[in-house]
């Protein structure tokens, strides 16, 4: 300012040096000037920054906007904390805060803090308009009642189905509450072809069923969804604490366990709700709500349920025997005949029994199949014989086909160093050497040769001595012996087959100066 004087005034000087100035020119004075007709006096300014405005000069105060911007970064503030009055906390917070944790300030003008919110803190209700303002979900019962801190009468509050607030709920004391408004476990048609189970069962707040001292925590939600049928599910809590949809229709569950088909609640069960379904859909008024809060106890009267170790029933048939239906359920079975054989009924029954035998009889499956029962055995089905072959041990033959039985036998020494023959068909001496009729059996049907007996009068003269085949069409087979230096021999191992037609013969040889005397042979075929 100094300096813009000492210039005015140089000026002015110079002015007045060389000549009178003119009083109707535009200077700029301090002060008014009367003898001046259009100068601007800087006195009638307001304090500030002089601006000068281009191309006119005229001088006037600089407002906010004709400065030039001035800001700052966050990283420039490296030290205190801005002030409540400028929009700060007053505090310093960077070693406060986490899970549940809130500003506020304790009094007015106070300094911000970080803290839990408490009871205390809270001086205002809000005013609920709607169930959502709480949780998020609207209420599904016509009459829920519960404390909300309105202004609404006692405090209490009545919700329609919606969940909206409708009118004052009444008295939050002991007055009795309408029970099947509590939403634990409640049943809701969510959609044509859903019914959600305990929609508000959490972990955190879970849905308790007791069954004597033991209690089950039901933590989620569950639902059921029908895809065909018409019927009647039976939702309800099993002693075990399973949560369970009985039905007789086509559903599946998520979250819970289907069972079929279940016609009612069963006798220990906790029930929650019964819903029709017609043609694959739910009923839209299908439900009736079955919780109950009071029950009686299923250990000190009535009928001990399945689930805790009885029978589930109060009485059964005299005769009969008890049967699992179920998993879950146990029935009686109808009278068993006396002297019956019990059959199994499968999946679902129970057992039942066949008619007492009479003598003789066996217990097999008839030929159209099906129950077995007493009755003869039809030999002409080769399923009531099978493939196997009884034992002669066992009483049968050792074979599938007919055995006959040859035995003969020739007398005297026989011929030393020779080939004899058996004659078949009559006795003769040990000394024939021709293969022939008188030699040979006709085999009359098909069958084996086996289980070779040779028994001689006297010992062979050598180890080679009786050596005895059983010949087919005049060629040797599998079967034979030899006698030796002993009296006896045999083959009960190996056989030949023969087909009707066949000739068989008995050929033994000697050694020299032979021994062997009246010898006999026995065979089947």
């Amino acid at each position: 300012m100094k300096r813009f004087r000492l210039v005015l005034l140089t000026i002015l000087l110079g002015l007045g040096a060389r000549a009178q100035a003119p009083s109707d020119a535009t200077y700029i004075t301090q002060t008014p000037n009367g003898t001046l007709t259009a100068e601007q006096a800087l006195s009638a300014l307001a304090t500030g920054i002089l601006k000068v405005t281009t191309a006119t000069g005229v001088i006037s105060i600089a407002i906010g906007a004709d400065l030039p911007t001035h800001t700052h970064a966050a990283t420039d503030i490296t030290s205190s904390q801005i002030a409540l009055a400028r929009g700060g906390t007053g505090s310093d917070l960077s070693g406060t805060g986490g899970t549940g944790q809130f500003l506020k300030q304790s009094s007015l003008g106070a300094l911000v803090t970080v803290g839990t919110i408490g009871l205390a803190d809270i001086t205002e209700k809000a005013a609920l308009a709607n169930l959502t303002d709480v949780t998020g979900k609207k209420g599904n019962s016509t009459t829920v009642q519960m404390f909300t801190g309105t202004t609404l009468a006692n405090d209490c509050a009545k919700f329609d189905p919606n969940g909206n607030i409708t009118s004052a709920g009444g008295a939050c004391g002991l007055a009795a509450p309408n029970l099947n408004a509590m939403t634990d476990l409640a049943v809701a048609r969510t959609s044509t072809t859903v019914l959600t189970i305990g929609l508000y069962c959490s972990a955190s707040v879970p849905c308790n069923v007791r069954f004597g001292t033991t209690n089950y925590a039901i933590t989620a939600s569950a639902t059921t969804t029908i895809s065909a049928g018409t019927g009647t599910a039976y939702i309800y809590v099993t002693a075990g604490g399973t949560l369970t949809v009985g039905h007789n229709v086509t559903v599946v569950c998520s979250g819970c366990t289907a069972s079929s088909p279940v016609t009612a609640f069963p006798a220990s069960a906790v029930p929650l709700a019964v819903w029709t379904a017609t043609s694959g859909v739910w009923d839209a008024a299908g439900g009736s709500d079955r919780r109950s809060y009071l029950s009686n106890d299923i250990g000190t009267g009535g009928v001990l349920p399945v689930e805790t170790g009885g029978t589930g029933l109060a009485s059964g048939t005299s005769g009969g025997i008890l049967g699992f239906t179920g998993t879950t359920t146990i029935a009686s079975s109808a009278l068993l005949a006396a002297n019956g054989v019990v059959l199994g009924g499968g999946a679902g029954a129970t057992p039942t029994a066949t008619v007492a035998g009479t003598a003789n009889q066996v217990f097999r499956v008839s030929g159209g199949g099906g129950a077995p029962a007493f009755g003869s055995i039809d030999l002409a089905q080769s399923a009531a014989v099978g493939s196997s072959v009884l034992a002669r041990a066992n009483g049968g033959t050792g074979d599938s086909v007919l055995q006959s039985r040859v035995s003969s036998f020739c007398s005297g020494t026989a011929t030393s160093s020779q080939t004899l023959f058996i004659v078949l068909w009559s006795s003769g001496a040990c000394t024939t050497t021709a293969e022939g009729v008188t030699t040979e059996l006709l085999v009359s049907s098909a069958g084996k040769l086996r289980n070779l007996r040779v028994k001689s009068g006297t010992a062979g003269f050598a180890a080679g001595s009786g050596a005895v085949t059983l010949r087919i069409n005049a060629a040797p087979s599998a079967v034979t012996c030899t006698v030796g230096t002993g009296t006896t021999c045999s083959d009960t191992s190996n056989s030949a087959a023969v087909a009707a037609g066949d000739r068989v013969t008995v050929q033994f040889t000697t050694q020299a100066t032979e021994t062997l005397a009246d010898l006999q042979v026995a065979f089947e075929y």
